[in-house]
């Protein structure tokens, strides 16, 4: 009988999250081990998740299997603010430090999402940010509200803390920012550096991420570059990702040699081999 290729697809870095969960590391890693053990294929966001996995247990193949974003259509003539957009759960994985730098710069900030967050401490600092006088914050939308919101705004922003889970992950919202046709700064990340996007703008430090963005502000709309990130963003849609999870699935031909940037068209292609360490 056959019963297909096992497939565990990893999204974020459980082990470095286990007290998140309520779960110990010990547990958490005897988990993800057995189930690394068991599959066929092992897929993660990340490369650097990737690399993690196998140091967890050994497997022989692996690919990264990044996030998706939707297909966000042009919504005709709009007219976008001198605003900065912030879209996503609220918590400790953002830096603080920069969005404070952000509100004191005197620029509108438009913030959507729901708050997650758990430190009392993190959770002060984010109320006086999120009640400043140039900061709007909607709380949680719905993805027709994203949509009207996303079409407003001038640049969005990725500002996240780093840390070992934050390095692993592969942020949704830089994506979806892209799909809208919004360049997006970002704080550097493996996931930023695979992309290879040169409307993403990846930053070292909170100087250099403000610097960026007040820059990215003050520009002129070019409607060419809208275009060319709504291009983009297409190669990474959600469509896009459940075509190359079925070829993967259905034993169609995936590639042989990984993805060096993350334009990726056609086939999944960011495939690689992982030798037991």
């Amino acid at each position: 009988m056959n019963t297909g290729q096992r497939i565990f697809y990893v999204t974020d870095d459980w082990l470095s999250s286990a007290h998140l969960t309520g779960f110990s590391q010990q547990y958490m890693r005897k988990i993800v081990a057995r189930n690394l053990s068991a599959a066929d294929v092992v897929a993660a966001v990340t490369p650097v998740l990737l690399e993690s996995l196998n140091k967890t247990a050994s497997f022989t193949r692996g690919i990264v299997f990044p996030n998706g974003c939707p297909e966000i259509s042009p919504r005709g003539e709009v007219r976008r603010r001198r605003e900065i957009g912030l879209f996503g759960q609220l918590n400790e994985r953002l830096d603080l430090e920069i969005l404070e730098q952000l509100q004191l710069s005197g620029v509108r900030i438009l913030v959507a999402g729901p708050r997650t967050d758990t430190d009392k401490a993190f959770g002060s600092k984010l109320t006086r940010f999120l009640e400043s006088e140039n900061v709007q914050w909607v709380g949680a939308v719905s993805s027709t509200e994203l949509q009207q919101y996303l079409a407003r705004i001038s640049v969005g922003i990725t500002p996240y803390a780093d840390t070992e889970f934050n390095r692993s992950s592969f942020p949704l919202k830089t994506l979806e920012y892209l799909a809208a046709g919004v360049p997006v700064v970002a704080t550097s990340s493996p996931a930023v550096d695979w992309l290879q996007c040169d409307q993403i703008y990846g930053a070292e430090d909170t100087a250099s991420f403000v610097g960026r963005t007040l820059e990215l502000l003050d520009a002129s709309w070019d409607m060419a570059e809208e275009e060319q990130r709504r291009n983009f963003a297409k190669n990474h849609s959600w469509r896009q990702r459940a075509r190359q999870f079925s070829e993967l699935i259905g034993h169609s031909p995936v590639g042989n040699t990984p993805s060096e940037h993350g334009e990726a068209q056609g086939t999944l292609k960011s495939v690689s081999t992982i030798k037991e360490p």
